[in-house]
This record gives structure tokens, C-alpha cells and sequence, in this order.
């Protein structure tokens, strides 16, 4: 019944239909690929899935019924859903399709198709979830709340697979690529401006309350990114070289790199090892350190970002 509902008044197929299709087109693109980069693009097909998917259920499930404001492209289909009773994934779609089509000359083929893909399933989804009965709850700083995590949790995921959610980060990224300038300052102004469009439609206090869900967001957007790509960098000086090299590249599966370095009091060669590590492998090795070579020393530090094999591909790096 519902698949019949979506096709006779959007002519839509289903978010799952539309997994479907993005996968035939995923393995004709994904032809001739080693194994290590189609193992690392369908990794992204599900987070970006899942991420899409929370996006949207967010959107209907906390925003719309508390008829909150939004920013972004987003934010314009919100209102003229709220002013005119306008589709809010028909008008999502087809304002992110023009942007495309503005952008696409310099966006990278790669995150031009993760970010297609994630904008047509949330704007499916928009109506899909649409169809199921609002959640029962009152409170209006609790909806804003969930509504900022969730929008954020959904943000990261997709953002950290190199692709966007749509909207201005499409514009933001276009512009940074073809003129090499920073405009987060304009996308900032922009996002301001649609806020302020709805001062016409709601209450001033339902304003507020969408600059603090879009506050959340932010904030759980940026914390959660810092999340995924944050590593430990592990320094150990040891004697016993050989040994933690073997724990770290056969047990860990972990690269390392050794130096020699001299003792500044004594004036005795030391070997210096460097490697990065998850917090689970850190934590391993710590333990690993105290039971055989208790001797060693080692420092821990967090890598703010780390790319390269076995970690965050170059390709996911907008």
C-alpha cells in the first residue's frame, strides 16, 4: 500500500529500491577496483546509508511535528512545507539536483556520487517516514535536543566517508575547489538569513529553539568527526626491539616505524619506535609493555588525523 501511495502521487521508487539501484551502478563503476578499495566503498555504502536514513527519520520524527525551523537547503523546503504545504522530499531533491548541477565541474566523481546518493535517499525517505504516525512527545526542548544529536550523529557518519548530505556543504566545497578560499563565513551568513525567513511562518521562540538545535548538531557533528579520526600515536624506547616489533605488525597488525636515537644523560643508542594505534590497540600495547618489558618507556599522544593505508583513505578526504 505504501509503495503504491509513493509511486502514484511521487512516482518514487523505495529507499530500498533506490539501494538498489545505486549498487547495479556501484558495480559497473566498481569494475577492475583491487579488493582493499571495493571493501573500502561499500564500508561507505552502508554508513552513508545508515546516515541518510537517521537524517531523515530525524527531520520527520523531531522537526516537522514540533514544526521547528531548520538551515540549509533542508531549512528552505521546511518552510515551504510549513507556508504552502510543499513536499519536503520533492523540493529537497530537486533543489539539491540544481546545486549539482552548478557544482559538479568541481566536485570529485567520487563525492559527487556518495553525496547524489545521500540526498535522494533522505529525500525518499522524507516521504516514507512521512506515512508512519508522529511520535507522542510535548516537550519542546527534549524534540530539539534529539532532533540536534541525531541530525549531528547522522552528519559525521556521512561526512567522515568523504561525501555530504547536500545543501550548502555542496556549494562550500565547489567554491573551496575552484577558488581555494574558505566560506564558511558566507555559508554561515546564508544559513542565518533562512532562520530568519521564519519569523513569518512560527513564534519567535520556536526561532530560538531551531539556532540551538542547529547549535547541537554542530557541536555533535565536530566532536563526532574528531571521534573517527582521532588515533593514538604510540613513541616506545626499548631494548628489546624485536619483540614489541613482532606484538605490533603480527599481533596488532599494526605498521611501525624505528629510529635510533642516543639517550641524552648516558650517551647510549637507543632504538625510538613510532606507530598509531586505535585507543583499543593503545590500551593493548600499555598492557602488553607492563607485563614484558617493564623497563620501556612510552608516550601516548592523540593524532588529530591520520590517512593513509590502514586508516582513513586519501579518497574519503574531501
Amino acid at each position: 500500500m505504501i509503495k503504491i501511495i509513493l509511486y502514484a502521487e511521487y512516482g518514487w521508487p523505495l529507499p530500498a529500491e533506490t539501494g538498489v539501484v545505486f549498487l547495479n551502478v556501484f558495480q559497473r563503476v566498481a569494475q577492475g577496483w583491487p579488493n582493499e578499495t571495493l571493501k573500502e566503498e561499500l564500508r561507505t555504502f552502508f554508513i552513508v546509508t545508515f546516515g541518510s536514513l537517521l537524517f531523515a527519520l530525524s527531520v520527520t520524527f523531531f522537526v516537522v511535528p514540533a514544526k521547528l525551523p531548520s538551515t540549509g537547503v533542508t531549512g528552505i523546503a521546511l518552510f515551504l512545507k510549513y507556508r504552502w504545504g510543499w513536499s519536503l522530499g520533492l523540493t529537497t531533491a530537486l533543489m539539491n539536483l540544481a546545486l549539482f548541477a552548478y557544482a559538479w565541474k568541481a566536485l570529485s566523481k567520487r563525492f559527487l556520487f556518495w553525496s547524489v546518493y545521500a540526498t535522494l535517499l533522505i529525500s525518499v525517505s522524507f516521504e516514507l517516514t512521512a506515512l508512519i504516525p508522529p511520535l507522542a512527545i510535548d516537550d519542546p526542548m527534549l524534540l530539539v535536543l534529539t532532533a540536534g544529536v541525531t541530525q549531528g550523529m547522522a552528519f559525521a557518519m556521512v561526512f567522515s566517508t568523504g561525501a555530504s548530505t547536500g545543501g550548502m556543504d555542496i556549494v562550500t566545497v565547489a567554491v573551496k575547489r575552484k577558488t581555494g578560499i574558505e566560506v564558511g563565513s558566507i555559508s554561515m551568513i546564508i544559513n542565518i538569513a533562512i532562520l530568519g525567513l521564519f519569523i513569518f511562518e512560527v513564534p519567535i521562540q520556536k526561532v530560538l529553539y531551531g539556532l540551538v538545535m542547529v547549535y547541537v548538531s554542530s557541536q555533535v557533528t565536530n566532536s563526532d568527526l574528531r571521534a573517527f579520526g582521532v588515533r593514538k600515536e604510540a613513541m616506545i624506547v626499548t631494548q628489546h626491539v624485536e619483540m614489541v616489533r613482532k606484538y605490533i605488525v603480527e599481533t596488532m597488525h599494526r605498521g611501525v616505524t624505528i629510529f635510533e636515537g642516543k639517550g641524552g644523560f648516558d650517551g647510549r643508542p637507543r632504538a625510538v619506535m613510532i606507530s598509531l594505534l586505535s585507543n583499543r590497540q593503545a590500551f593493548a600495547l600499555k598492557q602488553f609493555l607492563k607485563q614484558n618489558d617493564p623497563t620501556a618507556f612510552m608516550r601516548l599522544s592523540e593524532a588529530a588525523e591520520v590517512l593513509g593505508t590502514g586508516f582513513r583513505s586519501w579518497r574519503s578526504d574531501i
